[in-house]
């Protein structure tokens, strides 16, 4: 519905190496539990995500993205990077769902709740609060999925 195309996108690069770029889903009831644990609603293009490739996700497999960490520590890191550098979190709202962490914690990528089925995403990347980098869950994805394919292909 909302990851249509990413997901035909996708299906280029799972056939260059089914082994390496393959995702694995999460459950309905892992989604329900991380919903539960972060006493929001889930947008739902991330509930798509998350029922995508919630548990491996083949396009983004040396990040951070599992809805255990979502559930257990992404929230805590993300307000470890804003004090580190100085940023207020009141900048983040409480329905901000960090649902990204790479390169040892400089990039953070969230959504928030409030904005709808389909939200733009946000980064905390080195230091620098990144408003609407990213239209929807869906260009975040698509752009990850292009610099693999570029990587698998050798370009």
């Amino acid at each position: 519905m909302y990851l249509e195309a990413a997901k035909a996108r996708f299906q280029e690069l799972e056939q260059l190496n089914k082994d390496i770029y393959k995702n694995r889903p999460c459950s309905l009831e892992e989604v329900e539990l991380l919903e539960n644990d972060l006493k929001l609603k889930l947008p739902d293009a991330y509930r798509e995500f998350l029922l995508w490739c919630g548990n491996r996700c083949g396009f983004l497999d040396s990040d951070r993205y599992f809805w255990s960490d979502v559930k257990d520590s992404h929230r805590e890191w993300f307000e470890e990077a804003m004090e580190e550098y100085n940023l207020p979190m009141t900048l983040i709202s409480l329905d901000a769902i960090i649902f990204f962490a790479a390169h040892g914690g400089y990039i953070y990528a969230f959504i928030r709740a409030s904005e709808g089925d389909n939200p733009p995403v946000h980064e905390l990347r080195n230091g620098q609060l990144i408003w609407n980098h990213a239209d929807s869950i869906e260009q975040f994805c698509l752009e990850r999925i292009e610099t693999a394919l570029r990587l698998a292909k050798g370009r």
